[in-house]
């Protein structure tokens, strides 16, 4: 399960808005990867192909994740408070809610990120912790999918309306230094 982030993403920068809904594929692909791992059925030791898998989603929920989100609200989301003065008390509104899912998705990551640590130091996971994954993942994908939707259906829509050609410009240029210097 390669994720190709690097080549992709840089030829990505000069369509940032693009760029931000490539992302939610990939939030989406390791979702379901994610899914398919902790599905509640008995308790059982983890494959080498599941430690991968798993390995793989969380290091993404828990390195590229947070930089999507600060994608948006340090890049975007000031930009279009900004920008949409016609549409301003609604689309703060909506940016608000938005926000607020980033916090919520966040807590959750941790969680997922804190058993799927422990699920991959034991090599094993109890039907009991499986369970509690898949209670987080349910909330998490919900929350995602909602989130992902109004993003898609409404936020980049208003941001290729209403922002300028330099302002695209000065998201690509910020999405570009959190990829340069990620530690």
């Amino acid at each position: 399960m390669a994720v190709l982030t690097g080549a992709s993403t840089q030829g990505r920068l000069a369509q940032p808005l693009q760029l931000l809904t490539d992302c939610h594929r990939r939030i989406e692909h390791f979702l379901q990867v994610l899914w398919l791992l902790v599905i509640p059925t008995h308790e059982k030791d983890v494959t080498p192909e599941q430690a991968w898998a798993l390995t793989w989603a969380l290091q993404y929920f828990r390195e590229a994740a947070p930089r999507h989100t600060e994608d948006e609200e340090k890049s975007l989301f000031p930009r279009l408070r900004v920008s949409a003065a016609l549409e301003a008390t609604e689309v703060c509104e909506m940016l608000d809610a938005l926000e607020a899912d980033h916090a919520h998705m966040q807590e959750l990551q941790h969680q997922m990120d804190d058993a799927g640590l422990q699920w991959l130091r034991s090599g094993h996971a109890t039907r009991f912790q499986r369970t509690q994954m898949y209670v987080w993942l349910e909330e998490l994908h919900e929350l995602y999918q909602r989130h992902i939707d109004l993003e898609e259906t409404e936020i980049v829509p208003l941001a290729a309306r209403t922002l300028n050609a330099g302002q695209i410009r000065s998201i690509a240029n910020e999405i570009r230094t959190r990829r340069l210097y990620v530690s």
